[in-house]
């Protein structure tokens, strides 16, 4: 008997030892890839971060105190940032799935800065996220399979969508600038949960054109009236009306796109028609 109490001690002390040997070892390589990856974008982002561990059971890494710094903002602090999966071969594809708890923004562009005063934020926003993506470099194509973003104050976003002749290089940034209005949308689905953000804003807006709250809302409400009115589609008409419900009271809402054809998003852009953008884009509101 005692010695099969103590073949189970010793057992229990070698699997203790072994995981935690195995945990150092396995935060030591996912250091070592940190560092290299850091390295590799120094040319455009100062990256700084206090510890790396890996979590063995969940197969992930997390970067502790990570701070982030880039010209249009103070710096990015991340509480924590979390990699569950990371493939990088920039000749053939990319694939992140990464997480971010206690993102802190700090914003010095003086317009950016104007505009969150404006709207009764500060110059910091907590935020939470997500994303999921692949990038097939020879198809040029990327697919966000999950972007999650909820902050204080302003609401909760989950997005996903899927575009075609994208180009993605981070040694040729200009490339993609030149060729975003060529770049191919082939669906979209969005759905949102306000916190305050959509209030702010038509709060904003009704006091630049001297209206109080009321009255902008019912102006706004009216020209929706009127666009369902004109409208011959039923579904066009269906998520006019749930656009409006938004207006009326902003809480949730869900959009999802799946044009015929992927549409450049030059073309998109050109669209000023709200019932010709839902017809274009086979656009579905429900809020």
């Amino acid at each position: 008997m005692r010695k099969k109490q103590l073949f189970i001690i010793v057992s229990i002390f070698i699997l203790i030892a072994g995981y935690f040997g195995l945990k150092r070892y396995a935060s030591n390589v996912a250091k070592k890839r940190v560092d290299i990856t850091i390295d590799k974008m120094k040319d455009y982002i100062d990256v700084k971060y206090k510890d790396v561990s890996v979590d063995i059971f969940r197969m992930n890494v997390h970067i502790s105190d990570v701070i982030i710094t880039l010209n249009s903002m103070k710096k990015i602090n991340i509480n924590e940032l979390i990699v569950n999966d990371f493939v990088y071969h920039p000749n053939i594809e990319q694939y992140f799935d990464i997480e971010c708890d206690g993102l802190k923004l700090e914003f010095n562009d003086r317009d950016m800065l104007d505009i969150l005063y404006s709207l009764g934020y500060n110059d910091k926003i907590n935020i939470d996220a997500r994303i999921i993506y692949h990038y097939n470099t020879s198809k040029k194509q990327l697919e966000i399979k999950k972007i999650m973003i909820s902050a204080d104050n302003i609401g909760e976003l989950e997005l996903s969508c899927k575009f075609n002749n994208i180009y993605l290089n981070p040694d040729d940034p200009l490339k993609f600038i030149f060729s975003l209005s060529q770049i191919m949308l082939s669906n979209a689905s969005i759905k949102y949960h306000d916190d305050s953000l959509a209030k702010r804003i038509m709060l904003l807006s009704s006091a630049e054109e001297n209206k109080d709250i009321k009255q902008y809302k019912d102006e706004l409400i009216k020209k929706f009236e009127s666009d369902i009115k004109m409208a011959k589609d039923r579904s066009i008409k269906k998520s006019l009306k749930a656009l409006e419900n938004f207006i009326i009271s902003p809480n949730n809402i869900a959009i999802t796109i799946a044009p015929k054809r992927p549409l450049p998003l030059g073309e998109i852009e050109n669209i000023k028609d709200i019932k010709q953008l839902i017809k274009v884009l086979n656009a579905q509101v429900q809020s």
